[in-house]
């Protein structure tokens, strides 16, 4: 597997285009190791298809050998999916925002800096209050 620099697009079609191309295969090549008809593959990396089902990017995902954790769950978002480290969470509206203004290159390093540490600042006080509120009111683990 040859190394690559980090996959910074958040747009699927050029994720596809550059893990494939990094791993030295065809569209045909790839589009049958994944279980695809190479046109559909064409199709997704011109941009004349949005991002596919979850299946067909799990498929992609196991041949295009991601040489980064970061990579792989880039290459998820970018599809519009939960990276495989946070499925077990639940994708939901507010994770996929979390992760879309994170990865933006429309932000500034600044305000990118500042919306993290105001996310790690909630979490740190919800934890905190967690771990002192009264187990009985809690539902789920989450402290009422």
């Amino acid at each position: 597997m040859v190394q690559s620099p980090a996959l910074p697009h958040d747009d699927f079609a050029v994720q596809l285009t550059l893990a494939r191309t990094r791993c030295g295969y065809s569209r045909n090549a790839l589009a049958h190791k994944a279980g695809l008809d190479p046109s559909y593959l064409t199709r997704i990396e011109s941009g004349q298809r949005v991002a596919p089902r979850e299946a067909v990017v799990a498929a992609l995902a196991a041949h295009l050998q991601f040489p980064t954790v970061q990579e792989l769950e880039s290459f998820y978002v970018a599809a519009g999916f939960a990276p495989p480290s946070l499925a077990g969470l639940g994708w939901d509206g507010t994770l996929s925002l979390v992760v879309r203004v994170l990865a933006s290159d429309t932000i500034g390093p600044y305000e990118r800096e500042h919306f993290r540490r105001s996310v790690q600042h909630l979490a740190a006080l919800t934890v905190a209050a967690s771990r002192h509120a009264p187990p009985a009111t809690r539902t789920n683990g989450v402290a009422h």
